[in-house]
């Protein structure tokens, strides 16, 4: 398992024209991805079961919620990512995945 995470094309670029309109002076990094990871398996619980030398997420880390947080490019001009491929899920299936970490 790899950790899925991603980003839409659309949302990158929105991201970018935005940073460019709000330039803060100096350098900032920024994450930028999807607000959820695209596996049917919670990140924390494939973390954990594939991934053990990697830092534990927190015991209330929502299941699907993306590692790369986007909170400071939201907070420097306003961006948030509007794609999301677990949410076509949802609307097509009426729930979550179904983990299955056999």
């Amino acid at each position: 398992m790899h950790l899925s995470i991603y980003i839409r094309d659309s949302d990158i670029g929105e991201c970018f024209a935005l940073a460019l309109e709000h330039q803060k002076p100096g350098f900032h990094a920024y994450n930028v991805s999807a607000k959820e990871v695209s596996c049917g398996i919670p990140l924390r619980e494939g973390i954990a079961k594939f991934h053990p030398d990697l830092p534990k997420l927190p015991e209330d880390w929502p299941k699907y919620k993306s590692p790369y947080l986007w909170d400071k490019a939201h907070a420097h001009f306003g961006w948030e990512p509007k794609w999301n491929l677990l949410d076509l899920f949802r609307q097509k299936h009426g729930r979550d995945p179904q983990p299955k970490l056999d």
